[in-house]
């Protein structure tokens, strides 16, 4: 019987793969965790990961939500969950990532934005997921969202509201 990589496995591997990547480079990102719960008026919520300014996770930098390449990255249930997500989580932006493409997304009272987005060179399956160079391509989408912070093109904290 051969164990396959469920979307929670590879969230854990992204948040491992986050954290290792904090300690080698000085970025507003100091660490990363998983399924942190928070409420919203439509119940409870739970982020696959959460980008944090500190290394005692106080400081929320941003959201992720994270699916296996079976869901499309423009999948609008993806989307909504994504950004109800961020807005509980007051924050103006977001990505969503399905391990061959990762869109980032600012946030206002009224719109949703297309800010960046990513893709693997070769498009991988639900099985191909383990061999794939997705660590690359997170090393990429990383150090892209410290530069749009640090250049202020979206921002850290509350969204517009």
């Amino acid at each position: 019987m051969a164990l396959r990589l469920t979307e929670r496995r590879w969230a854990i591997q992204v948040c491992n793969s986050i954290n290792a990547w904090a300690t080698t480079v000085d970025s507003i990102v100091k660490s990363a965790g998983g399924e942190h719960g928070l409420r919203d008026d439509s119940g409870a919520l739970f982020p696959d990961v959460v980008l944090f300014g500190d290394g005692a996770q106080a400081m929320v930098v941003q959201g992720w939500e994270l699916k296996l390449p079976d869901t499309p990255v423009n999948d609008p249930d993806l989307l909504a969950n994504a950004e109800r997500k961020a807005r509980a989580l007051g924050l103006a932006s977001f990505v969503v990532w399905n391990v061959n493409n990762a869109v980032l997304y600012s946030i206002s009272t009224i719109e949703r934005q297309q800010v960046k987005s990513w893709s693997l060179a070769v498009q991988v399956d639900r099985d191909g997921v383990a061999d794939s160079p997705w660590r690359n391509l997170l090393e990429e989408m990383l150090t892209d969202i410290t530069e749009f912070i640090s250049r202020g093109a979206i921002q850290i904290g509350r969204a517009h509201v």
